[in-house]
This record gives C-alpha cells, structure tokens and sequence, in this order.
C-alpha cells in the first residue's frame, strides 16, 4: 500500500520514495548516536548554530518519517526539543541590545510615526549598533529583536471569550521590515548598509501563520523617541 506522506516528503526532498524510506530508516537506526549528539551539543558561535541548526533539521525529518509511518516518534520528538532549546537560547541572546536600541528598534517597525519624524537620528543608531541589513530587493530591515511568532493553532481568552491566535517560539533569526520605507529610504540608502544574511528570515507583524504580533509603544517611551525627532 502506497504512503501518501512517504511520497510528498520524498517529493519535498526531490528524493525517489525508495530512497527517502532507506535514508530514513537507517536515520531510526541511529537514534542513539542522534540523541548523543544532541545532549552533547554546545551553541557558542555562529559555527555551532548552524551545525546544530542543521542537526535539527535531519531529526526533525525523522520525526516525520515516523509519525507519517506510524512508528513510535517520543525519542525523535524529545531531540528534536533538546536541540530546539538551545538553538532559541543562542538566537534569543546573540544581538545584546542596550534599552535604547531594543527601543528605537521596535519604533523603526513601528505601524505609526509622529509628524515630526526625523529619521537620520533613530537610523544612524541602529546603523552604528549593526542593527540594520538591506535584502537584495533593496528593502530594509531591523535585526536583533526576537518574538514568538504566530502557529496555525487557536485558543480562547477565558476573560473575554474571544478566539485568538497561538504563538511558538522560533529558532530562527528574524528580521523585520523597516515601515514607512518610502520616506525613510532616502536618508537609509546612504548608508554602507550590509545585506540581509541568508540565515535571517524575513519576518512580518500581523495576524497570520509565521508572523509577530504588530510592534505596541506605550505611550510613557514616546517621550523618549520624541527626543530624537
């Protein structure tokens, strides 16, 4: 009988079925080793990140192998969030933002400006604290901030009643796009800006699968941005 879900992973894979259900049975043939990896793993460099990053990746495919076959997946599952955890501490600590920055960091993606927004200031100290990256579409983006992003999966305020969307954390680098980059553009595009890493993702705010929740200011740090417009 044929396994519809062998057959889209192995497509997904741009592998043949054959060779996908070999692959992944002899990955299951080498749980213990997987797991000793995992336990044995330390994430203190862009190195480590990206070795561990790709370690996931294979058990986690595996993990999918054994649900899609019925087959006991807890181990799978279990180093799969071993090496989850340390990937999100890594991630969640790298970029160590003074308050000022996380806050001029969050206004620059912020869904609205005050009237006398000057720009070249809030810019210039992203810009100088390496907050700042260009994709090669030549849009804008803010690095160093992290948030739990939105699932496919819903739950019920017990106050309220009202349905809202779950979040999870990512072991992803995020970064999100600069607003108003119309206007802003200008003062940012002379700037030696780098570009966009192909280890970030491209991270939007709103309410949808995979995005952040809208950037919120309360109104006691406006002051504090108002100063430097």
């Amino acid at each position: 009988m044929k396994n519809f879900g062998n057959e889209l992973c192995a497509a997904m894979a741009k592998m043949g079925t054959g060779d996908y259900v070999a692959a992944h049975n002899n990955l299951a043939a080498k749980i213990d080793y997987l797991e000793h990896q995992a336990n044995e793993t330390t994430i203190d460099t862009m190195a480590d990140y990206v070795k561990a990053y790709k370690l996931k990746g294979v058990v986690s495919s595996l993990y999918c192998y054994l649900v899609n076959n019925k087959t006991d997946s807890d181990r799978a599952s279990y180093i799969e969030g071993v090496l989850g955890n340390k990937l999100y501490k890594f991630v969640k600590h790298y970029h160590k933002l003074t308050p000022d920055q996380r806050l001029f960091a969050r206004y620059a993606c912020w869904r609205t400006r005050f009237t006398s927004d000057n720009f070249v200031k809030v810019g210039t100290m992203l810009y100088k604290g390496g907050l700042l990256r260009v994709n090669d579409k030549g849009r804008y983006f803010v690095v160093g901030l992290h948030y739990a992003v939105g699932d496919n999966v819903f739950g019920v305020n017990r106050r309220t009643g009202q349905e809202h969307r779950l979040t999870v954390k990512t072991v992803n680098f995020q970064a999100f796009p600069i607003s108003f980059q119309d206007s802003r553009k200008t003062f940012l595009d002379t700037l030696p800006v780098k570009t966009l890493e192909p280890l970030y993702d491209e991270t939007c705010f709103d309410n949808y699968k995979g995005c952040v929740k809208p950037i919120s200011l309360p109104r006691k740090e406006w002051n504090k941005i108002r100063e430097q417009n």
